[in-house]
């Protein structure tokens, strides 16, 4: 939630330049902005929770990375016990339910390749 309020306030803060012609207003007006986003990160900062509730949060942002191969193998899983119940499923949606997981391991496998040819002067070649 944080990462979202510092760039409302720059954008309120443009936008303010362009519509307050009176320099002493704008100034005022920049002044209370940065005031209420500090004001709302202090709050943000002394609030108190439980300790389930900040575990949840804690396992939320960890699977969050974990979405995708979850969701897919779970997909696939169903695709495969649905045929083994004898129910057909129409040939798009099994396909598409299929292809999931496997559409993961190619994506995620551009993406590390990728990675490292920007990353690393090993991938990198010259030709000057």
């Amino acid at each position: 939630m944080i990462q979202y309020i510092a760039p409302l306030a720059m954008q309120l803060i443009r936008m303010a330049d362009k519509a307050i012609e009176d320099k002493t207003e704008r100034l005022r007006f920049q002044q209370q902005v940065v005031e209420q986003t500090f004001a709302f990160y202090r709050t943000l900062l002394e609030a108190r929770t439980t300790p389930w509730v900040d575990a949840l949060v804690k396992l939320v942002l960890a699977l969050k990375g974990l979405f995708r191969p979850l969701f897919g193998a779970a997909a696939l899983g169903y695709v495969a016990w649905l045929e083994s119940q004898g129910q057909a499923l129409p040939v798009w949606v099994s396909v598409a339910l299929s292809s999931l997981l496997p559409g993961w391991f190619v994506s995620r496998g551009v993406e590390k390749m990728a990675t490292k040819r920007k990353g690393s002067d090993v991938w990198e070649w010259d030709d000057e």
